[in-house]
């Protein structure tokens, strides 16, 4: 009798210990957002974006990570304002004019933005840098890849606006 009360003892004094550790989607998590700042990644924790329609219908808003990718030299404000295209939406993306600069730019984001994986909901364009908001699903292999494309996107997006 006395060894059952010593083990559920030990038992009341270990299971706060089992409570803090991360469980194994936290860990890969972490290893996820640890390797995006690795590589230069700004990594926040936001809601993500909403079309229009969802937010008339007051649709619940799901919580996702932005993966910023920051200009090289800061900025003020980006060239014909800041953008926002959405994965799986008919809208015309928020910030876009009729200018030849805008619908450049608008081909170029859609274009990366079709070749993201389905996990990722929108891309940004303004003056922080890129970002892609999405829902962290995949291995720090393809955080590499989003790496290598959203620095694709940048140098295209360097070289339209020092054309114009």
């Amino acid at each position: 009798m006395s060894y059952l009360i010593i083990v559920i003892v030990v038992m009341l004094v270990l299971s706060p210990v089992f409570w803090i550790m991360p469980s194994p989607a936290q860990k890969r998590q972490m290893q996820l957002r640890q390797q995006a700042m690795t590589l230069g990644f700004i990594v926040k924790i936001t809601d993500l974006p909403q079309s229009h329609r969802a937010k008339v219908r007051k649709e619940k808003v799901e919580q996702g990570v932005a993966y910023r990718l920051p200009w090289e030299v800061k900025r003020k404000h980006p060239q014909g304002g800041e953008y926002l295209l959405m994965r799986d939406t008919a809208e015309t993306p928020s910030g876009l004019d009729n200018s030849n600069f805008s619908r450049q730019m608008h081909l170029l984001m859609q274009d990366t933005l079709l070749q993201l994986p389905n996990s990722v909901v929108a891309l940004e364009y303004a003056a922080p840098g890129l970002a892609l908001y999405w829902r962290e699903h995949g291995d720090v292999e393809l955080i590499s890849s989003l790496y290598q494309q959203l620095i694709e996107l940048r140098r295209a997006v360097l070289d339209l606006e020092s054309s114009i």
